[in-house]
């Protein structure tokens, strides 16, 4: 989900180089990096739960109250209309 096909490979090409690197401890060093990316992959899904959420949230706001966010949208409109022809 988070890594495509050519990324895993760049990812296991660097495990490889850290693990001759390390030495005597690339089994540590692995699970390091396994840990990691697992960490990562929990933050990617969270942080697209809390979009989901955000985005669900904002839909029902509009379709209960639309003309407050066709009014935001005039009236941002014409402010940035009013700055564009001054300047």
């Amino acid at each position: 989900m988070f890594f495509n096909s050519t990324g895993n490979d760049k990812v296991d090409q660097a495990l490889r180089l850290l693990m001759q690197a390390s030495g005597d401890k690339p089994m540590s060093l692995s699970e390091c990096l396994s840990e990691i990316c697992s960490n990562i992959q929990k933050a990617e899904e969270l942080t697209q739960d809390k979009i989901r959420e955000s985005a669900d949230r904002l839909n029902k706001n509009m379709h209960q109250k639309p003309w407050i966010y066709i009014a935001t949208a005039a009236l941002s409109g014409l402010i940035i209309g009013i700055f564009w022809r001054r300047s």
